[in-house]
């Protein structure tokens, strides 16, 4: 039996490497340029540029944004006409949907452990997903798995509540999920409908015990109570069949006919391989070192392989099918990955549980680590109050951007030459921060902006304002 100050000690334990890991990003100024991108979409339409079914990157460069479906832009807009535009606004943002996917982590393992002991360990899949590199990198950077990731696990946890019901309690569960995973396709498209699997995936962990026919039944169900209620919504919303016909045509045909970036479809597996590294490795140790108390766990709770089996196919299911498309990124996995952390947490909980019995809470070292735990809370809150505002990321190019903002008034208009064409960042950081205009057609060119080693273009004048990337030039005035 776990006592509860072994199980209050981790519980802290995993808060502090949460805020760790998270709360000093937050107050530090810099994204990754896909979160970028997204903060500065976001932003505009609070200010009333573009509209939630066309919102707009910049007046001169994708003014109609529709590379992704629109929901996290349209979030962000609310929260940033609610608390000002600061830039660490989507990053708390990230961080509270880090916070709720955890709890919906600790709601899937108590669910499924109900009475049993190990139900006091819904802290160790929290542990384990934390400490899974992408995951943390993805919500320091604002990325759309973030939004995707929440809704898609909360679908999965009332399907999980939703198995052994009767069929009036299973359609109320597969109406709150085709909701649920209406909103996870607009936060990030198709990989966010991976649940409508989740039969599937029951049926192949627990073979005829859960029943073809009845994996079948409740599939159909579930595609149907989403298609519905996803039918019903466009049916009475022309703008919004219109915005996604174009997301369907810009980014999803354009994706899979191989158009634009292309990348190994090998890269996928590898890259979940590696992110899974860490936790194969602690599993590993900790299984080894406590060999018979994971036997006995598993003779006690036979169903924890079963489980384990489960959830196992229910991260492939998120991440594999991912294949498909030619462009492919290791945070694309973000979603997928509270399962790998749920299973192999279900795999080790006998052992964890058996350790933990034999903690003596009245141990002096354990009171001394209980007191590091509290220290590195604090630690973890101090330092980040103490490098807020700092940049964690693109130093030079946000100063020179603060050093343009500050000469240049909101609504101005830079061109660039071809060169910096795909200076993504730069338009970013600049739209995002001071509503400055990137040209590329140099239609509107009175300001031209050079890479720092390029001469002086003829026909301009160096402003001489001190930037570290890059020359700002004006054209000479016409006499």
């Amino acid at each position: 039996m776990v006592n509860n100050k072994s199980t209050n000690f981790f519980i802290i334990f995993t808060l502090a490497v949460y805020l760790l890991l998270q709360m000093p990003h937050v107050f530090q100024e810099g994204l990754f340029m896909d979160g970028l991108i997204y903060s500065t979409v976001g932003n505009n339409l609070s200010r009333g540029e573009g509209t939630f079914w066309f919102p707009e990157f910049s007046e001169t460069v994708m003014k109609d944004f529709h590379e992704h479906p629109p929901l996290q832009f349209g979030i962000e807009s609310v929260i940033f006409k609610a608390f000002g535009n600061g830039f660490y606004i989507e990053k708390i943002y990230s961080a509270v949907m880090g916070l709720i996917t955890a709890l919906v982590i600790i709601l899937i393992w108590r669910s499924t452990w109900k009475k049993s002991p190990f139900s006091q360990l819904y802290w160790l899949p929290v542990l384990f997903w934390i400490t899974i590199p992408r995951v943390f990198w993805s919500y320091n950077n604002n990325m759309l798995e973030n939004t995707m990731g929440f809704f898609s696990i909360s679908a999965l946890y009332l399907l999980m509540l939703s198995t052994g019901k009767p069929l009036r309690q299973r359609l109320l569960f597969f109406t709150a999920t085709g909701l649920l995973l209406c909103l996870s396709f607009l936060s990030k498209g198709f990989p966010g409908l991976y649940p409508l699997g989740f039969f599937f995936c029951h049926y192949l962990a627990y073979g005829k015990s859960s029943g073809r026919g009845s994996m079948v039944a409740n599939t159909i169900l579930l595609i149907v109570a989403t298609f519905t209620i996803a039918t019903i919504y466009l049916v009475f919303n022309r703008p919004a069949v219109d915005s996604l016909s174009q997301y369907l045509h810009t980014q999803v045909l354009t994706s899979i006919e191989g158009r634009g970036r292309i990348d190994s479809r090998i890269a996928l597996p590898y890259d979940l391989l590696q992110q899974l590294l860490l936790l194969l490795a602690a599993c590993t140790v900790i299984i080894l070192s406590g060999l018979k108390k994971f036997i006995s766990g598993i003779r006690q709770e036979r169903d924890t392989i079963r489980l384990f089996i489960l959830f196992l196919f229910i991260g492939l299911s998120a991440s594999l099918p991912l294949m498909i498309s030619p462009k492919q990124a290791a945070y694309y996995l973000v979603p997928a990955l509270p399962f790998f952390a749920i299973g192999f947490s279900m795999l080790v909980a006998a052992p964890v549980a058996g350790y933990l019995s034999m903690i003596n809470p009245r141990a002096m070292t354990f009171r001394i680590l209980t007191y590091g735990n509290y220290l590195l809370v604090v630690s973890a809150i101090l330092y980040s109050v103490a490098n807020f505002g700092t940049i964690c990321k693109d130093k030079e190019l946000i100063t020179d951007v603060n050093s343009i903002g500050r000469l240049l008034p909101a609504g101005s208009t830079i061109s660039v030459l071809p060169s910096m064409y795909q200076e993504w960042s730069l338009m970013g950081y600049l739209q995002r921060k001071y509503e400055i205009n990137i040209d590329r057609s140099r239609k509107l060119d009175e300001y031209l902006l050079i890479e720092r080693e390029s001469p002086v273009a003829e026909g301009y004048d160096d402003t001489f304002l001190p930037l570290l990337k890059f020359k700002l030039l004006r054209k000479h005035p016409v006499i």
